[in-house]
């Protein structure tokens, strides 16, 4: 990170291994919840130093951080799939992020997506674990990444998989 700063770089976009696809095959990649702080600290560490600023890519759960203690670095906790963005697959089809594996509709329909069953599961939020209920946080955490707590633990509801 520091590299790329003093190159001229001016903020830096941190992501974390996802799950999904042939990254099935490469588990061993995905960072624990310890590993996953050490980076979040080291980058504060390095932002605050450049007075620079940066964003984490893939929302997390309050329960593995705690954005308010970062100020150099903007992490997110709620899933902006279906809400804040949407992706079109080369196909031509529909997905409510880069990381899912669920094909919509195809882009010629996009005036239909909002009826999909899958894209309102986004859209009305109604995919929380259930351990998350009741948290005082639920309001603004989605519990980290909705698509890979779907694609390794086979639903929507399924935990993150950095609290597994």
């Amino acid at each position: 990170m520091a590299e790329a700063l003093l190159a001229g770089a001016d903020s830096i976009l941190l992501n974390r291994f996802m799950p999904g696809g042939r990254g099935l095959q490469h588990r061993d990649y995905e960072l624990n919840r310890e590993q996953l702080t050490e980076m979040l600290d080291t980058a504060e560490e390095v932002l605050r130093t450049a007075n620079r600023f940066g964003y984490v890519d893939t929302e997390l759960s309050h329960c593995v951080t705690e954005p308010a203690k970062c100020e150099h670095l903007a992490v997110g906790t709620q899933c902006s799939a279906a809400v804040g963005f949407f992706v079109i697959d080369p196909s031509g089809y529909i997905r409510v992020c880069n990381h899912s594996e669920h094909r919509l509709l195809h882009w010629r329909e996009l005036d239909r997506v909002v009826e999909h069953p899958y894209w309102k599961r986004f859209t009305a939020k109604s995919f929380l674990p259930s351990s998350c209920l009741g948290c005082e946080h639920s309001f603004r955490c989605d519990d980290g990444c909705r698509e890979a707590a779907h694609i390794v633990g086979g639903k929507l509801e399924s935990l993150d998989p950095l609290l597994v």
